[in-house]
């Protein structure tokens, strides 16, 4: 199924985008896992903040886990010199970003940075990429740079094809250097999207394969819920967008937000999505809402790129990131795809009266044992049983005619702990928690047919 829609919908992509080469890396061939500054202090990262996470990392074991990269967001460019050469700020990073590459790369970890496809960033003007494609390529892979984020907050013309002409020009850039560096799209320009409405970067994640190694698909997302900078925009494009990741290519919701207060350790955030620039971050005050974000991107095959404190983690922060059956479910090198099973759109945005959100969601992704990771979530505000049932198995390619002979081993992935075997092709997760609660297994067929 995924594979024919992929088809009927990759010929509605190139009547309007041109065709060129892929991106020849070799990089992504599982989603990247590691820090990104933004959420958690915005444009204002410096050697200080990417060293003492850096340090958090290995102090708690990350690395091991494979989170590799440590990466700045917006602000880290200092300018220009009179050549175009860019370089970095000498306040925020007095050593040098070769030296803080090469720091890095010591600790088994790897740089990445950020720019935008039009112009200007938010640095300055005159800071953005276009136009500079081949020197700034060429001066990052210098100074060992190992990632590449690059937003859409200038490009013009603001449309697709627009801003696939200008990240084809980096993408070949990037090659032309020699050095394999992670590329990362972070587009807003809106298009035809894959489910046949307008406007918003989803096209992004069909035209992913040829552009980069990850590709944003919708809004930022800074806590869980509806809204511009909510989860749910996010989630709902993940159901069409994501199903053309692949290893080398994923779709990216955004990053991983927490629940915590940076500013005080240990403390809850203030409020769903506040930014005290430099000082704050965009969070979620709801503890179990980070988990379930946590999973469900595991699920999706997204990007886990933590953004907030690492060095200040709550003991239920930790668990959750660094939780290696999760982890090794977002890293399967089977490279397949997640699909929602169950449930529908989280939020709809025409009239309530014409479609009313789901209130629950299933999410699947095949594992390369021939397993399945299924989270149940429930978003409705009390607690309630959540089931996939025979249409939501057959999504995710089994033949439920023979449903008595089925049987299914059923793992907790939380709990890291087995749970007695399944009958049938149907199970329900009871009394998943409500407010997003959720419950992460791994599913086994031991016995009957499969599609």
């Amino acid at each position: 199924m995924v594979s024919a829609m992929r088809s009927t919908l990759s010929l509605s992509l190139l009547c309007v985008l041109p065709i060129t080469m892929g991106l020849n890396n070799g990089l992504g061939r599982t989603p990247p896992m590691g820090y990104n500054a933004y959420d958690h202090v915005g444009c204002c990262a410096s050697e200080a903040t990417m060293l003492k996470q850096a340090q958090a990392m290995k102090d708690n074991g990350l690395i091991e886990l494979g989170y590799t990269y440590v990466n700045s967001d917006c602000g880290w460019i200092g300018g220009r010199h009179p050549n175009g050469t860019l370089y970095e700020s000498p306040t925020k990073f007095p050593s040098g970003m070769k030296s803080l590459a090469d720091k890095l790369h010591s600790m088994g970890l790897k740089l990445g940075l950020y720019s935008d496809r039009g112009p200007n960033d938010f640095s300055g003007k005159g800071l953005g990429i276009k136009g500079h494609e081949m020197e700034d390529a060429k001066v990052m892979a210098d100074w060992g740079v190992d990632y590449l984020k690059v937003d859409d907050m200038s490009g013009s013309p603001h449309t697709s094809a627009g801003a696939y002409a200008d990240y084809a020009r980096i993408r070949d850039a990037l090659n032309a250097t020699g050095r394999p560096i992670f590329f990362s799209t972070c587009g807003h320009s809106p298009g035809h999207n894959a489910n046949g409405t307008s406007g918003g970067p989803s096209w992004m994640g069909q035209a992913c394969p040829e552009l980069a190694n990850a590709c944003r698909i919708a809004s930022d997302v800074r806590f869980w819920g509806p809204g511009e900078f909510g989860t749910h925009k996010a989630i709902n494009v993940m159901s069409f967008a994501g199903l053309y990741s692949e290893p080398g290519a994923w779709a990216d919701p955004d990053l991983l937000f927490s629940y915590t207060d940076p500013r005080t350790p240990n403390a809850t955030c203030p409020g769903a999505g506040q930014l005290l620039q430099c000082t704050g971050t965009f969070c979620d005050p709801v503890p179990h809402h980070s988990r379930t974000q946590f999973g469900l991107w595991s699920v999706m095959a997204a990007p886990l790129l933590l953004s907030f404190d690492l060095s200040a983690m709550t003991s239920y922060q930790m668990a959750t990131v660094s939780n290696p059956e999760v982890i090794a479910v977002n890293q399967d090198k089977a490279g397949y795809p997640g699909m929602r099973v169950g449930g529908g759109n989280l939020t709809d945005f025409s009239p309530p009266s014409v479609h009313a959100p789901s209130t629950w969601n299933v999410w699947a992704r095949k594992l390369d044992d021939e397993s399945h990771a299924v989270i149940f979530i429930n978003t409705a505000n009390a607690t309630a049983d959540v089931t996939c049932d025979s249409q939501c198995f057959a999504k995710m390619g089994y033949d439920c005619s023979q449903n008595n002979q089925m049987s299914f081993t059923i793992r907790d992935l939380w709990a890291r702990q087995d749970l007695p075997n399944s009958m049938g092709c149907s199970y329900t997760a009871k009394q998943v928690q409500g407010d997003a609660g959720s419950v992460l297994l791994k599913v086994k067929q031991l016995s009957s047919k499969k599609l």
